[in-house]
């Protein structure tokens, strides 16, 4: 199906982001509910401390993988090292990255971060979990304020009426 400005209204309007994600991993050995399992453990064990300050920076990638304002590019950036990471799991460790312990996963991030593919998504991973900590509550991640309030974080005012993405 080609993606033309008729079909992309289609599938945005009717459907959710589930919907849209499998056209960027189509024909791949990875799920589209472990793909975002995937981002969900890359990103807690990036930073751990995301999970107690309650911000979701899974559902905020999905927020970016969806919008129509993010370019094709940071879209396939996001998924295509999420791919490589699985595929370097398997090779690994034969087994798939959410299948694995704590300290393998470790393992294999740190050494993918020597990789410059690998180096390159990590930071883009750590930049999407700081701009959901550091975002507005208005787009459901940094809800109760929490990113701000671990930084002690006084935002400017006036604070956004409708989201942007």
């Amino acid at each position: 199906m080609i993606i033309n400005r008729r079909n992309a209204i289609k599938i945005f309007s009717s459907s959710s982001l589930m919907c849209v994600v499998p056209k960027l991993i189509a024909d791949d050995n990875i799920s589209n509910s472990d793909m975002f399992r995937l981002l969900s453990l890359v990103q807690e064990d990036l930073f751990p401390y995301i999970k107690e300050l309650n911000i979701d920076s899974a559902a905020y990638l999905k927020l970016i993988l969806a919008h129509s304002k993010v370019s094709q590019k940071t879209k396939n950036a996001i998924i295509n090292g999420a791919k490589n990471l699985d595929k370097e799991s398997l090779d690994m460790y034969n087994k798939h990255y959410i299948d694995l312990d704590f300290s393998n996963r470790d393992r294999l991030l740190k050494h993918i971060s020597k990789i410059s593919w690998g180096e390159d998504w990590i930071y883009d991973m750590l930049v999407f979990i700081m701009e959901s900590i550091l975002g507005d509550p208005i787009y459901g991640i940094n809800t109760n304020e929490n990113g701000w309030k671990w930084l002690n974080h006084h935002t400017g005012l006036p604070q956004p009426n409708k989201p942007f993405l």
